[in-house]
């Protein structure tokens, strides 16, 4: 009989989602490896406003972690050829929609993740149905692909009892029936290698493997009861095998919920240690990590590798054009790589467009082709930044000059060492909602405000304004992320608050209404944004700050000069839909230090009253060389 089974993929998925044991298999898999999934997502960098798009979801819990990172302002949908599980979630912050990886179109997007967990290796047309999630992604965008490498393991690597020939047994059959619905039993190890193909980039791979008894357990006797008749019926294991291993799990799981080994004697696997860190697993190649082993309790010696080997790979899109297909991620250009080695930089970083030029450099060549590798983090803003200089967490950071100036009249040993950009009409605005009593700059005294960070560009120079028309009294300030703020706004948690490009055009977009541009008054003109570091690190390090600035400088004179490609490239790290893009108002950016005003911006902050006297900002900043 088994030879009459066909060899060509047929038929519907194997583990039917409408089968009755889809509920324990998610669960299993739930426990197995959401942990290890969630690492991978948020060594990404996911924050709030990214857009997902997780794949073949089958159960809600990894969507549901999805939202709850992205909140209000982001999205998540989920899809599957089957959502019923999805739609049993209760209080479910994602959407679910039917859909065929291999066979649709892309929903529509473009995402910031594209995740697939345990989906590619069912799907016999899994190469089309890569491409069409890489077509998903916005430009710079990431893929995370988790998937079994189910040959690497069998139940039992070295049977000895008739219990653990039999365990060997079912595995095996269980391979055969997945291999002949279209199954790629080696996919796991495959990924590398396909998603550079696929013309990603910054491609990493990790490998997994888990030992939680429990979870293996369920998972095991949920996929047995699922395909039992179907291995007894091509001849794959006897009715009293399965009969046997289902028994034998049973006994298991009954154990193992009390803490005790399945059988009694000694054969029992103790707990592994991870041999690596998440850091030194991160450079080496999927196949040559040690798997990690998670042991929360004992058992005998065939049970634990009823979990299979996960294996993870991510890349980043470069950049998509309309029609989805893979283009260049430097819109403006690429600067060659310095032939020496390069030097490690980690730099704190803001996702608006002033900062454009950081990232842009960090991803085209500019700081490599000094000498430098730089590596962008994040932050909420110039004041943690440079909380994170200080602390030697990163080695530059970028600044509002306005933060900069409180810092180093306090004492601060901070240095300046190229500008971003100056204050520019359209680019800053107080925003409020729609049919709100906030209509003018007066209304602004006592509301309250967000802002991303206080003692920064949207506090200091909305005070600024307000006492240059008269007005006394100030707004209340509310720390807030900025991809926060509009949500905020449209909730009614705030009254309103301060957005720069591309969120302003996004909120304008969103319908919110612009009270005041806080640079139409005494900051028009004057410098705003620039990037510092440490006093210690000018005196110490001076070829490396030189090293930095000229990539800025390479950076932002090919972005001043093109528009269109920065309009292009703030998609890269800004979520944003791309429709949009045409509509961002662009800042003037000059990296001259000399020819910026920076001490105009210390005397305006002398005045509103935020520093005690006049400060002498000139000795503070890095001389050009």
């Amino acid at each position: 009989m088994n030879d009459q089974l066909p060899t060509r993929p047929h038929g519907p998925y194997l583990l039917d989602n409408r089968d009755d044991q889809a509920r324990s298999r998610f669960d299993a898999l739930a426990g197995l490896y959401n942990t290890v999934t969630f690492e991978h997502v948020t060594r990404l960098g996911i924050v709030p406003g990214w857009r997902c798009w997780e794949v073949g979801a089958g159960g809600p819990t990894v969507p549901g972690w999805l939202a709850a990172q992205v909140g209000p302002t982001g999205r998540v949908l989920a899809t599957d050829l089957d959502v019923r599980w999805l739609d049993d979630a209760t209080s479910r912050r994602f959407d679910a929609e039917a859909h065929d990886v291999a066979h649709d179109d892309p929903p529509s997007g473009p995402f910031d993740l594209v995740h697939a967990r345990l989906v590619l290796v069912h799907v016999p047309e899994r190469d089309r149905a890569l491409a069409r999630m890489v077509q998903a992604l916005r430009p710079g965008g990431w893929l995370l692909v988790e998937d079994f490498d189910t040959e690497l393991l069998l139940a039992c690597p070295d049977p000895d009892t008739e219990l653990e020939h039999t365990a060997n047994t079912i595995r095996l059959g269980f391979h055969e029936l997945l291999r002949r619905r279209g199954v790629d039993l080696r996919y796991g190890r495959k990924l590398p290698r396909l998603l550079r193909d696929a013309g990603l980039v910054d491609v990493a791979a990790d490998a997994y493997t888990a030992f939680d008894v429990d979870d293996a357990v369920r998972l095991e006797l949920a996929n047995v009861l699922q395909v039992r008749a179907q291995l007894v019926e091509h001849g794959l294991a006897s009715a009293e095998q399965v009969r046997a291993h289902l028994a034998a799990l049973e006994e298991c799981r009954h154990w193992c919920r009390r803490g005790a080994a399945c059988q009694p004697g000694d054969r029992r696997v103790t707990n592994f240690p991870n041999p690596q860190s998440s850091d030194q697993r991160k450079e080496q190649p999927m196949d040559s990590i040690t798997p990690r082993r998670r042991a929360t309790r004992r058992t005998t010696a065939w049970l634990p590798t009823v979990a299979l080997a996960l294996a993870a790979t991510m890349g980043a899109v470069t950049t998509a054009d309309a029609t989805g297909a893979v283009g260049d991620a430097c819109p403006a250009g690429r600067a060659e790589a310095s032939t020496g080695e390069l030097t490690d930089v980690r730099v704190a970083g803001l996702p608006v467009v002033d900062f454009a030029p950081i990232y842009y450099a960090a991803a085209c060549g500019m700081f490599a082709a000094h000498g430098l590798d730089v590596t962008v983090e994040t932050v909420q803003g110039g004041t943690v930044g440079a909380q994170l200089l200080t602390s030697g967490d990163v080695d530059f950071t970028i600044v509002s000059w306005f933060g900069f100036i409180e810092a180093v009249g306090n004492g601060a040993p901070l240095v300046g060492v190229a500008n971003s950009t100056l204050a520019t009409a359209d680019t800053n605005y107080i925003f409020a909602a729609p049919g709100s009593d906030i209509n003018t700059a007066e209304d602004l005294v006592g509301a309250m405000l967000g802002v991303n960070t206080t003692s920064s560009v949207g506090d200091i120079s909305t005070t600024a304004l307000l006492r240059s028309l008269g007005i006394e009294g100030d707004p209340q300030w509310v720390p807030t992320p900025l991809p926060e703020i509009l949500p905020a706004i449209q909730s009614g948690a705030i009254d309103g608050g301060h957005l720069a490009e591309p969120f302003v055009t996004a909120a304008e977009a969103a319908g919110l209404v612009p009270v005041v541009d806080i640079f139409d008054g005494p900051m028009a003109g004057l410098p705003i944004a620039g990037y510092a570091t440490l006093t210690a690190t000018v005196a110490d390090q001076p070829e490396l700050v030189s090293a930095f600035r000229a990539g800025i400088d390479a950076a932002t004179d090919l972005l001043a000069d093109d528009d269109a490609a920065l309009r292009s490239f703030v998609l890269s790290f800004a979520s944003m839909p791309p429709e949009l893009a045409p509509q961002i108002t662009l800042p003037q950016f000059t990296t001259d230090l000399a020819g910026a005003d920076v001490q105009g911006t210390a005397d305006v902050m002398a005045t509103a009253g935020f520093l005690a006297e006049p400060l002498d900002i000139t000795p503070h900043l890095a001389a050009a060389g």
